[in-house]
């Protein structure tokens, strides 16, 4: 949808260069002090994370294919379904693994500028009486934290050899070089309308 997205993209850009931290004291007169402001900052910083990688793994999308699905009648939400949410799903994870760090850095400056508990306040109360040692082992468990999550392990991925799904029973080295102009596509473009 490029007409919506030359439409979306000013606005979004424009409040993704916003600095939320900024909006701390509007957010806690909105929520209070609690949790909901925590929540909402990160989230704000998650979404458009996530929101620019999507975008960025749409753009990824082979063009060569979206113009034979288009020309053999797939709908526009074939043309997602089978190109574009396919191709996007690595840079999504990816920006969600990013976005995770986002957020766990959105909501210790939340904690920072005024919460009741959590390890950005410790970090501030221990910060004014100068005890840089405990400062220093929070530092260090929000280091522990955001490494071990799951989302932040890069996965192992083996190296499978896949049988191509071409007529033909392997892929050349050189794909281009047999006539095989997409050896990794179906045998019948039917099967991807599906």
């Amino acid at each position: 949808l490029p007409r919506t997205e030359a439409i979306v993209t000013p606005y979004l850009d424009a409040l993704n260069s916003a600095p939320r931290i900024a909006l701390a004291p509007v957010l806690i007169v909105i929520f209070g002090i609690g949790q909901e402001p925590k929540i909402f900052l990160a989230g704000t910083l998650v979404i458009f994370v996530v929101l620019m990688s999507a975008r960025a793994g749409v753009h990824s999308a082979d063009q060569d294919y979206l113009k034979l699905l288009t020309v053999m009648g797939a709908s526009k939400f074939q043309v997602f379904m089978k190109a574009l949410l396919p191709v996007s799903i690595p840079s999504i994870a990816a920006g969600l693994r990013l976005g995770l760090i986002y957020s766990l850095l959105g909501v210790v400056a939340m904690e920072l500028i005024a919460s009741r508990s959590g390890l950005g306040q410790l970090i501030a109360q221990y910060s004014a009486v100068f005890a840089m040692e405990k400062v220093y082992a929070i530092l260090i468990v929000l280091v522990v934290i955001a490494a071990s999550s799951p989302a932040t392990a890069s996965p192992t991925r083996k190296s499978r050899s896949r049988k191509s799904r071409c007529p033909s029973a392997s892929t050349p080295k050189n794909p281009r070089a047999r006539g095989h102009l997409f050896p990794r596509w179906p045998r019948s473009i039917s099967r991807v309308l599906r």
